[in-house]
């Protein structure tokens, strides 16, 4: 997918169940633990990211350091 207009690997990710929770396809969000992206069927749990030209991370981590994922749309 793109983020920000770079290329964003999902390298790791898992469908959850049970989300009674908003979703927008591609939308970012902040789970009680971890980050989930909004699809037209719930969402999915991101695992772990790698930005265009930067090492893979965790999720979490790529969050830390990218603060303004959170929120923001894949896939733009």
């Amino acid at each position: 997918t793109t983020w920000q207009g770079r290329r964003l690997k999902v390298l790791r990710a898992r469908p959850r169940s049970r989300w009674s929770g908003p979703t927008e396809p591609g939308q970012v969000l902040a789970l009680e633990e971890g980050l989930a992206v909004g699809t037209g069927e719930g969402v999915l749990e991101l695992l772990t990211l790698q930005l265009a030209g930067k090492k893979p991370l965790s999720a979490e981590t790529f969050a830390r350091g990218q603060r303004s994922l959170i929120g923001s749309r894949l896939g733009t």
